[in-house]
């Protein structure tokens, strides 16, 4: 019996064979709502991410989508400089000492620290770590596996967040930096109410959600948490991963690596100019490579 192109693999489950169909249900404005029971496993149930309802995540999209527009991007285009101009010192001090790099973390690290420094206020500092951030993505990728867990005995989610950090730890050290990661949103909340000036000079994402920071109809702190979990996970893996990813085509392949230095060479003929944002994206092949390589 030759399988035809959708087979139920579950009650409520089938399985499509055609990749086109991924584009035709998960778009912008789909009438297609997302699993609870698949993306309760998460541990993350308030967040615009595992959010159910179409209608609701629109909503808790709406409260986040500000914070990411073009204009806040360039204004936040110092603290992407400064993330990449520490992993280019590692990246000089390898060459010098003619010694190895981990550049995969080394971009990842970029992408978390950057996230952490606009969504906090304070970066969480991978890039001055030895090993770039090594225990926190081993974390992170240990995640996919718990969740896997919850998704099969769903009863046991609530029975191991409610155990103290350390039970959780010895048990379940994915799940215990879930726990760290929700206090540090209560540190961060305390941190903005005791900054005010510089909450007001550049607002962090979580102290302009928190009502804490003169916005009566914030978010409730386990909302925030939620999100912060999510912008985190999202930065280490997806912007991390793009980028890395665009990196090793662009060295490993001669054709790909002769155009993007050709047309960089043409923008900035002087080794030392600053790469910023708006000139950058005007250079049509560069821009083009996450198309080309099928990152988007």
């Amino acid at each position: 019996m030759v399988p035809g192109p959708m087979i139920r693999i579950a009650p409520e489950e089938v399985h499509l064979s055609d990749a086109i169909n991924y584009d035709k249900i998960y778009h912008v404005g789909s009438r297609y709502s997302k699993d609870a029971d698949f993306y309760g496993g998460f541990s993350n149930p308030n967040s615009m991410f595992t959010t159910p309802s179409n209608e609701l995540h629109r909503t808790r999209r709406g409260d986040l989508n500000a914070f990411f527009s073009r204009k806040v991007v360039l204004d936040l285009e110092d603290i992407v400089q400064d993330k990449v101009k520490r992993l280019m010192d590692h990246v000089s001090e390898a060459i010098t000492s003619d010694t190895t790099l981990d550049v995969h973390h080394g971009l990842r690290a970029v992408s978390i620290d950057v996230i952490t420094d606009y969504a906090f206020g304070e970066s969480y500092g991978l890039l001055d770590q030895h090993d770039l951030g090594l225990e926190f993505f081993t974390l992170v990728q240990r995640l996919g596996p718990a969740a896997w867990v919850f998704r099969q005995w769903p009863w046991l989610k609530p029975i191991v967040m409610a155990m103290p950090k350390s039970v959780i730890y010895f048990t379940n050290k994915p799940m215990g930096f879930v726990r760290e990661l929700q206090n540090h949103l209560l540190a961060t909340r305390k941190k903005a109410v005791n900054t005010e000036d510089r909450v007001a000079e550049r607002p962090t994402i979580f102290s302009s959600l928190l009502p804490a920071s003169g916005n009566p109809s914030g978010m409730t702190r386990t909302i925030v948490g939620d999100e912060a979990y999510t912008v985190l996970t999202a930065a280490a893996d997806t912007t991390g991963n793009a980028m890395t990813t665009i990196v090793h085509y662009v060295l490993s392949e001669k054709s790909i690596y002769e155009k993007v230095h050709m047309e960089l060479k043409a923008a900035y003929p002087h080794d030392k100019t600053t790469l910023d944002f708006p000139s950058l994206e005007k250079l049509p092949y560069l821009v083009s490579l996450p198309d080309i390589l099928g990152l988007v």
